[in-house]
This record gives structure tokens, C-alpha cells and sequence, in this order.
């Protein structure tokens, strides 16, 4: 099982499945639309979207 780097519970696997979500979602936005964005500016926009209600 994996562990969590700074504590020794291990790491729920939902949360391991969406670190995987956020790799595919960049990976498609830099292949397919040529956007070079960061997972920072990522989260960032989907906090906005989210904020007004456009994304659950």
C-alpha cells in the first residue's frame, strides 16, 4: 500500500486516481489544444469554475 511522504497513513485511492485525472487532463490540454499550463494554474482555473458554478 502506498504511504503519504510526510505521515505513515496510507494514501486513500481516490486520491491517487484524481493525481492521475489532473496528469491526463494537462496532458490533453498541452497535446490537443497546445496550452502549456501547470498543475497549479490548473487547479486555479477549475477553483474559478467551480466558484461560479459551472463545474460540480
Amino acid at each position: 500500500m502506498f504511504l503519504g511522504i510526510l505521515n505513515d497513513s496510507p494514501i486513500p485511492r481516490w486520491e491517487r486516481q484524481l493525481e492521475n485525472v489532473d496528469e491526463l487532463v494537462l496532458d490533453t490540454i498541452k497535446r490537443k489544444k497546445g496550452v502549456d499550463i501547470t498543475k497549479k494554474e490548473l487547479h486555479l482555473i477549475l477553483e474559478v469554475l467551480y466558484e461560479y458554478r459551472v463545474i460540480d
